[in-house]
């Protein structure tokens, strides 16, 4: 076989650098499908803002106990709040908790105050 053959039998897999669903993709599923992505993602930020609530968050490149804490709360939501038709899935779910400590920690340092 020839280069050229053997690289059109391999399928070519665009790798996504994130592990949540894009907005095209939330938007393609169904309205139902809509509610209930939704509905979890909701249940996860509640989840994360639980475990840390306020202004004290965790940063979690560097310390084992924090990341160790986050992959438990990640495998607690995992059964109730995955939803497969988005690809909401474990990776997901932890990407979402980050972007949601990202997002407390950038408008912590525009000056709100979460302990109010």
């Amino acid at each position: 076989m020839r280069l050229k053959e053997i690289a059109s039998e391999i399928p070519l897999v665009i790798g996504r650098h994130r592990k949540k669903p894009t907005k095209a993709e939330i938007k393609s599923l169904t309205d139902l499908n809509q509610r209930i992505y939704k509905a979890k993602r909701k249940a996860v930020t509640n989840a994360a803002l639980e475990q840390w609530p306020g202004n004290d968050l965790p940063v979690f490149k560097n310390d084992k106990a924090a990341t160790e804490e986050l992959e438990t709360l990640v495998s607690t939501l995992e059964e109730t709040c995955s939803f497969e038709p988005a690809g909401f899935n474990k990776e997901g779910i932890k990407q979402h908790v980050l972007d949601v400590l990202n997002e407390r920690r950038r408008r912590i340092r525009k000056g709100h105050d979460y302990t109010q």
